[in-house]
């Protein structure tokens, strides 16, 4: 018999070279959270490097530029880590320099990621020898960062698979403008296979729309979140043309402090499709009066078709302090258009400085909407504050 370390039994050993694969796999499953363990793990036994290398690198967020070029290093190092890395998340809030930043030398990398998330407040460039193609990412979000619209449309056409994409405050090179864009740049490729069905755009420059929607891809959208003045600086029929008979949930935010010119090319792009599949539709306002918000909103309702809806969502701002909450128009414009099988949610942010206030604003809200009750929709109203001063709160009518 082997002579064993001070401490250790023989049934234990035995029992250490029995346990079948599943039950450490279990064991590193519970230690999925918490990272030192992982990496200890990783250090202990070959037989758990490869579970623990699953949970310990299928989600790689870099939130410094110190852990950005120490993952690169160790790309380098370990040729075999990015068949671990299923979703990449780089996060720069502050713009550390004045150089651009190159994610170039990650996605060269790490072709199986399903997931990309860029938060850098940089600009950010990918270099055109970037050919790669990445079959398996289906998602893909750019928050905050200037980016060249070539650059970006090359990466996603080199995307087949790509059905989720998200562009909030995206901004273009002031070397790109939209006048110079060209389809049949060298580095796009036609990808038919790409067809986008969940699309964000918000607070977009028009060069990257431009880039975007002159890119091969297709678009089948069934979620639209879209600002609404976008419409008016930068039309986008396509979009719209090419998603009227698959688009069940369409969010606008729009602020009426723009161009009335801006709302009436949201109704006649908006009215002149027929938009059978819809099933959702949500007013998102950035800060807006009251009033004028429900003009806005009986406006579109009367150029699109309602049929099919199932839920509105409109979200209202309280107006000016001293005056009273009238209801009355919002009912009565809504109760046009309710059906007993219609769900109306109504958001109002709170807007007041004073707990009476709030109080009377909750008077108002249970004695408003006789019209809607009577038409048998479902009527709930959230009250609730940009400041987290008060808890939301619901309202049945």
């Amino acid at each position: 018999m082997e002579d064993w370390p001070s401490g250790y039994s023989e049934s234990a050993a035995n029992a250490r070279q029995s346990l079948p694969p599943e039950v450490w796999d279990m064991i590193v499953f519970h230690l999925r959270k918490h990272r030192g363990a992982l990496i200890a793990c990783c250090l202990t036994c070959r037989a758990w490097l490869p579970t623990s290398r699953h949970y310990l690198l299928r989600h790689v967020r870099l939130t410094k530029k110190s852990s950005y070029n120490r993952f690169v290093e160790a790309l380098d190092y370990a040729p075999e880590l990015p068949a671990w890395v299923d979703k990449l998340t780089i996060k720069r809030n502050r713009r550390l320099s004045t150089r651009p930043f190159d994610i170039s030398p990650v996605l060269l990398r790490l072709s199986g990621i399903s997931h990309l998330h860029l938060d850098v407040a940089e600009h950010v460039t990918v270099s055109p020898l970037l050919n790669t193609v990445y079959p398996s990412l289906s998602t893909i979000i750019l928050n905050v960062g200037t980016y060249r619209g070539h650059d970006i449309a090359r990466l996603f056409s080199l995307c087949p698979r790509l059905v989720s994409l998200r562009l909030v405050s995206v901004y273009g090179d002031h070397d790109d403008p939209p006048s110079t864009v060209d389809s049949t740049q060298p580095g796009i490729t036609n990808s038919s296979d790409t067809c986008i069905k969940d699309l964000v755009l918000l607070i977009t420059s028009s060069s990257i729309v431009y880039h975007l929607l002159h890119s091969p891809i297709r678009f089948e959208l069934q979620s639209l979140e879209i600002d609404g003045h976008l419409f008016a600086s930068t039309p986008c029929p396509r979009i719209l043309w090419d998603s009227q008979s698959v688009l069940r949930s369409l969010v606008l935010r729009h602020s009426t402090w723009r161009e009335r010119s801006d709302l009436n090319a949201v109704q006649e792009t908006i009215g002149s499709l027929r938009l059978s599949a819809l099933r959702s539709l949500s007013f998102e306002p950035v800060a807006t009066p009251w009033l004028s918000t429900a003009d806005h909103i009986v406006d579109f309702l009367n150029v699109i078709n309602t049929d099919c809806i199932d839920d509105i969502r409109l979200a209202l701002c309280t107006p000016a302090h001293n005056t009273p909450y009238d209801f009355s128009h919002v009912d009565q414009t809504l109760a046009s258009f309710a059906r007993p099988a219609l769900r109306i949610t109504i958001i109002i942010e709170f807007d007041g400085y004073t707990i009476s206030g709030r109080h009377d604003l909750a008077s108002s809200i249970l004695s408003g909407y006789p019209q809607l009750r009577a038409r048998g929709s479902r009527v709930q109203v959230v009250v609730t504050d940009k400041f987290g001063r008060f808890p939301k709160e619901t309202f049945h009518s």
